[in-house]
This record gives structure tokens, sequence and C-alpha cells, in this order.
């Protein structure tokens, strides 16, 4: 029984590869064709990776390295969704603002803050964006715009903290007092108790607690 078993065994085998034999005389042009392509496919998406690679470094490099207006506009011409652009952008807007160009810092600042997938890279948009506000003498604009980061919960609690000190020290220059002070309110324990380690939001809690 054992013995008439495997000589089914065999000759199952046998016919199997008997076919696959027959298949592949029939069909080897094809076969061969499509290994091909596939080993080139395999090539193209290694050369792709490697391009992308240099493209991404290359990149990177020229968008770091630019240092004037010029060049670093130049470079964001060439890279503008690069993923280090929006740094980039904020380098600008400084020299914008330090050339005194105060409404192209303006407008850059708030196109990144806006669009920036980065919370960090938005938040000190942001505050840039807040402060240059401040330096033209946008005083009550300057502090609206400290008091809506501070409630944004999407940046990182040392910004909103810093927002928030920013914004306090504006409403008490305008003598608006009780705004200062709500914009001092922590909304947690937590926070409450990062803020207790931060010399200069002490300070200025302090001043307006004596008010």
């Amino acid at each position: 029984m054992a013995k008439h078993n495997d000589e089914n065994l065999i000759e199952s085998t046998y016919e199997e590869l008997t076919e696959f034999e027959n298949f592949f005389v029939n069909n080897w042009k094809t076969i061969i064709v499509c290994g091909g392509l596939i080993v080139v496919l395999v090539v193209l998406g290694l050369q792709s990776k490697s391009l992308y690679e240099k493209y991404n470094l290359k990149a990177a490099s020229v968008l770091s390295s630019a240092e004037t207006v010029e060049e670093i506009e130049s470079a964001l011409k060439k890279y503008p969704y690069h993923k280090t652009a929006d740094f980039a952008r904020l380098r600008l807007a400084a020299l914008y603002f330090s050339n005194q160009n105060y409404d192209k810092s303006l407008a850059l600042l708030e196109i990144i803050f806006k669009k920036a997938k980065v919370p960090a890279l938005s938040a000190q948009a942001a505050l840039n964006y807040a402060t240059v506000l401040a330096e033209t003498g946008k005083l009550a604009e300057s502090a609206e715009k400290y008091s809506e980061i501070a409630q944004n919960k999407k940046y990182p609690f040392e910004f909103r903290l810093r927002a928030r000190i920013s914004g306090a020290i504006l409403y008490n220059k305008l003598g608006k007092n009780s705004l200062a002070k709500n914009l001092l309110d922590l909304d947690t324990e937590e926070e409450r108790n990062q803020a207790r380690n931060h010399t200069e939001y002490q300070k200025i809690y302090n001043l307006l607690s004596s008010i």
C-alpha cells in the first residue's frame, strides 16, 4: 500500500514537472522578458533612491549655507518645498527685519506660522511676527498676537510661556493690567510647576501681583 502511494506521488510530481517544462518551453520568451523587467525595475528603483538622496543632500546644503537675502531667495526658488525650506524662510524674514523691510518680514513670517508642519517652527515664526509688530510700534496688535500664541495648544509649552511673558509686558505698558494678569494665568498644575522655574515669568508675575 505504501509502495503504491509512493508511486502515485512520484507520478504526480513528474506530471507537475512536465507541465512546468511544457509551460516554460512555450512561454520562455515571456518569462525571460518579465524577469528582465523586474531586474530593470529594481535597478531603476535603487537609482531613483540614490538620485533622491543626492537631491536631498544638495538642497539641504544650498538652503543651509545661504546667508544673504539674495542667496536665500535664490535657494528658495530652487528648492521651495524641501523640508528645510521653512528654516531658510525664517532666516530670510530676520534679514528682512534687520534691513527694515518690515512688510516683507511680516508677510513671510505669516506664511511660515500658517503653513509650517513643525509646531516649534510655526511657534517661533509666530513669536517673531509678534516681535516685529512690537518693534514697529504696533503694541496692541503685538499683544493680541502673543495672547493668541499663548492659547494655541499645538505649540510647545516653552513657546506659549514666552508668548505669555511678552504679551503681559506689553499689556502692562498699554495700561491693561487685567489682561496682563489673565495672560499669566496658566491652565494646569503641570504648567504652573514648570513656570515656577522660569525666572522671567516669576518676575513679571510678582510685579503684576503687586499692582
